[in-house]
């Protein structure tokens, strides 16, 4: 398994594990959001007793990226920003990755549904905008 260069051995697959349950939790909420935020039917819907437990798991996998970011942020970040390497999708990371949190609390604390509303829709673009950018990101380190 490939490191990032100043973490410890496991850092990057915890990265990799909890990108990947933080989308596919998200990809799973995509109908409920929806259908309760947009109005929009979904043939397709996630079972009623799971949502809260998917959606769960999404907000706490959320809270752990911001984690794991700010740890990024110490070293992989800024010397890679010193050093010119990939600098426009390693910004457009960070970026995506501000406007997911910043939408998150929208979600959560807003008082206007449409607030609410705009939230949703920001939240699940940048979430699909992540997999193709942070896919990118990781293979031009190759």
């Amino acid at each position: 398994m490939r490191r990032i260069k100043g973490y410890p051995d496991n850092f990057y697959p915890i990265l990799l594990f909890v990108v990947l349950a933080v989308l596919v939790s998200g990809l799973l909420l995509i109908p409920a959001m929806l259908e309760f935020k947009l109005d929009i039917l979904i043939d397709w819907q996630l079972p009623r007793d799971l949502r809260v437990p998917v959606l769960f798991l999404h907000a706490a996998t959320g809270w752990i990226i911001s984690m794991l970011i700010g740890a990024l942020w110490q070293a992989h970040m800024r010397n890679n920003w010193r050093r010119a390497k990939h600098r426009l999708t390693g910004t457009v990371n960070a970026i995506t990755f501000l406007l997911l949190g910043a939408s998150a609390l929208g979600l959560y604390y807003a008082g206007s549904i449409e607030t609410q509303v705009s939230s949703a829709i920001v939240h699940t673009l940048c979430g699909l905008l992540l997999i193709p950018i942070f896919t990118l990101h990781g293979l031009l380190r190759r």
